[in-house]
């Protein structure tokens, strides 16, 4: 049930109408008649990057048989001077046919600061008052920082909710204008252009350089982008939510020993032993050991999504070997859909084996080089590859559903809960969802393209730093916040040098990290840190940047001699032939000396401990010494680190240290002081025991040293009050005994004395 009320939410977004009247929308243009444009629709139109990319010739010849020679224009011909690459920002003003759009990828990017100054001057320069256009549904994706970088009466907001509804509403209001479209990402670009079709709109897409001049709209390589953007896609990618309805509920679900019965050929199909199962259906094997079948719950039954989304990917027929894409749906003895079969994985999954760091790989693979997560990263990437090719997306990467039975063989599994054409994931991993969706509390059900290529990265990441997230910093109490925050926990450089010690992961993720090439660091570091040159939405690289990337690092490990260079977990920093080798005085290992303990603050005082001559390497530092100490306050028994053995040995020598009496444990627990009623740490507390009043108190060091001041005034005042008054027997005077005279005699065995002070010492 709760499934279905996930889409009932999903599907319940309403629309939001075009504000047609609205006047700030329309362009200060001459009225022009609106001219019956045909446009030929006889073949299905093939867009994609490289028809952006073109040279204005071709350009000019594709735009003729799009809309040319057979447009049946009445009055007059529409003639579009489109820029040329170099163009200026400012010479776009000028061209009063030309309006310009932009989407949030590009106002993302470190090319929208260029664009908005060019067109702020050719704004002042040339007295006019143009201004840019951005969709309304693509400002929504900005953050209020974002917002606060565009400068009013340089733009308006155009009110529509898809690229396809923004074109048309433009086009039906300035039939006489074209559009040139502004973007960072390839993708938009492809989207952007087959709206423009669809809505019968004149639009080109365009890029901008670092100075400010149009240029082509190209991301990775072009020859790649040209030649699987014009194939035909089985899924074509769209935010748009399919239709789901009811459907009547199933009393009861085929469960293990039962049968189920193929669709297409009526087999009967024997529910063997359940392999996997999660909140979603449980998948069994059958007699036939190259397939599987996966029944769904009866909950998740009730909606019809599952059902048409199998039929959707059985028309498809994707042939993808690595991929266990469904091959028929499973009906119960009622005809009732129940699951779909599929072939069965082979291996081990991803996150039991190279995911698990040093465990998973001493387990699973423990003969593999570093060669071999290379050769593994690029058959995962020339996968994925072929997915977005098909126009299939994860929506939300799962590592779980990968299975790896050797580098170059692995099975990508539960297929069908990801994202085709208007059949979002229903996936959700908070580890893989990008930065830009943590906080934004929307409930986002379609991934775009760069939300994907994020997504890789970070696969491809965890698979050359085995296991390793890149948001894992040390000290850090929310890997949530870490993510939206992109703090990332490597830097590349001088800027892993200046990185606090504190945060910087230290070991064999340091040293890892250390052994794989400048480059593909830098392709990490400008993806996940938050300063990044290609860490914002829309600018992200990628599936076939990191094949490229992950082959070059193949292709240098090949001409390596270096054994530590092809272990999957190096034991020290790589040997440039500029680093100092030193010899750690506890492991016996050597590293580069900036890997070394170097200083220590004993009471606030740096105290350089490799002057000294200590010779302790950084890991060592955090292990485990044989020093030890038994906490007063619970009784047990702990161990110094090797970097608090040594503090505490230079602050017994110079500074005069005790020994340590309290665990650190103890020493956060608290209770609160009898006196004051603060939360005061257990072992700081005193026992104050009242004599007079018989009464014994828990408080802390402030209150235990009040209550003792007190306590001495309040004896000094007793002591001086009177304990008898009597007559002199000599002088005949009366005399005061106090209390504290009276009790020294009584404690002395003396009695009360007859006569004064003064009668006594004439004796």
């Amino acid at each position: 049930m709760g499934l279905l009320g996930f889409f009932k939410r999903l599907n319940s977004t309403s629309e939001k109408k075009i504000l047609e009247e609205r006047n700030g929308d329309n362009l200060n243009l001459p009225i022009a008649m609106k001219h019956n444009i045909e446009i030929a629709t006889e073949r299905k139109l093939k867009v994609g990057v490289s028809d952006i990319e073109k040279d204005e010739t071709r350009i000019t010849q594709d735009t003729n048989k799009v809309y040319g020679s057979e447009r049946n224009v009445k009055n007059s011909r529409i003639h579009i001077s489109w820029p040329r690459y170099g163009t200026k920002i400012e010479d776009l003003l000028s061209n009063y046919k030309i309006r310009v759009f932009i989407d949030a990828a590009f106002i993302a990017s470190d090319k929208f600061d260029v664009f908005s100054d060019r067109w702020s001057t050719g704004k002042s320069i040339s007295n006019s008052e143009s201004v840019y256009y951005i969709p309304s549904f693509e400002k929504a994706k900005l953050t209020e920082e974002q917002k606060q970088t565009l400068k009013a009466g340089d733009y308006k907001e155009w009110y529509s909710n898809t690229f396809e509804e923004c074109f048309k509403s433009f086009h039906e209001r300035n039939t006489r204008c074209a559009i040139v479209f502004l973007t960072t990402s390839a993708d938009n670009g492809v989207i952007a252009r087959t709206a423009a079709l669809e809505a019968k709109a004149n639009m080109r897409g365009y890029g901008v350089d670092a100075n400010g001049y149009i240029c082509s709209l190209s991301v990775g390589e072009k020859a790649y982008y040209s030649k699987e953007m014009t194939e035909n896609k089985a899924f074509q990618w769209t935010d748009q939510m399919v239709k789901i309805s009811k459907r009547s509920s199933l009393h009861r679900v085929p469960e293990q020993g039962e049968t189920v019965t193929a669709n297409r050929n009526k087999s009967v199909v024997h529910l063997l032993k359940p392999l996997m199962s999660n909140h979603n259906p449980v998948t069994y094997s059958i007699d036939n050991g190259e397939y599987c079948a996966k029944i769904y719950t009866a909950d998740i039954l009730q909606i019809d999504l599952w059902e048409n989304k199998a039929d959707r990917m059985l028309q498809a027929q994707i042939k993808i070997p690595e991929i266990c894409w469904p091959v028929d749906k499973l009906i119960n003895d009622n005809g009732q859909f129940v699951g779909i079969l599929l072939p069965t994985a082979k291996g081990t999954q991803l996150t039991r084996s190279v995911l698990n760091g040093t465990t998973g790989m001493s387990q699973a693979f423990p003969e593999w080089k570093r060669e071999d997560l290379c050769t593994l990263a690029d058959t995962i990437l020339s996968t994925v590859m072929q997915m977005h090719k098909a126009g299939i997306y994860f929506g939300c990467l799962n590592p779980a559903t990968i299975y790896i039975a050797n580098p170059k063989e692995t099975y990508f599994v539960d297929t069908d809960t990801w994202q085709i054409e208007g059949y979002p994931s229903v996936s959700r991993n908070r580890t893989f969802t990008p930065p830009e969706l943590l906080r934004s509390g929307s409930k986002q059900m379609f991934f775009t393209p760069d939300q994907e290529y994020y997504q890789v990265a970070l696969l491809v990441f965890m698979i050359m730093m085995p296991g390793k997230f890149p948001y894992a910093l040390r000290n850090s109490n929310s890997e949530e916040d870490s993510i939206a925050e992109k703090s990332f926990a490597f830097g590349i450089g001088g800027d892993m040098r200046r990185s606090r010690d504190s945060e910087r992961p230290q070991g064999v993720w340091r040293i890892t990290w250390d052994h794989l090439p400048y480059s593909m660091c830098n392709l990490f570091y400008n993806t996940f840190h938050a300063n990044g040159k290609t860490s914002e939405p829309g600018t992200r690289p990628n599936d076939y940047v990191w094949k490229k990337a992950v082959n070059s690092y193949l292709r240098e490990l090949n001409g390596n001699n270096s054994s530590d260079s092809h272990s999957i977990f190096p034991k020290t920093f790589r040997r440039d032939g500029k680093r100092v080798f030193v010899r750690c005085s506890i492991c016996g290992q050597e590293h580069p000396d900036f890997y070394f303990l170097k200083n220590l603050y004993v009471n606030n005082q740096r105290v350089d401990v490799w002057s000294m001559g200590y010779r302790i390497c950084l890991p060592c530092a955090e292990d485990k010494s044989e020093v030890s100490f038994t906490c007063e306050c619970c009784g047990r028994e702990f161990f110094y680190s090797n970097q608090t053995k040594l503090m505490h040995a230079i602050g017994k020598s110079e500074f005069g240290w005790e020994n340590q009496r309290w665990c650190r444990y103890c020493k956060k627990q608290t209770i609160k002081c009898a006196e004051c009623g603060k939360d005061v740490p257990i072992y700081r507390l005193k026992e104050f025991t009242d004599k007079k009043r018989n009464l014994t108190r828990t408080v802390c060091p402030e209150c235990f040293g009040k209550l003792v001041n007190q306590a001495k005034k309040e004896q000094e005042a007793w002591n001086n009050s009177v304990y008898e008054t009597r007559r002199c027997n000599n002088c005949g005077h009366s005399f005061v005994i106090t209390n504290g005279e009276a009790e020294y005699f009584k404690k002395n065995g003396l009695c009360l004395p007859n006569r004064c002070s003064k009668c006594r010492g004439k004796r």
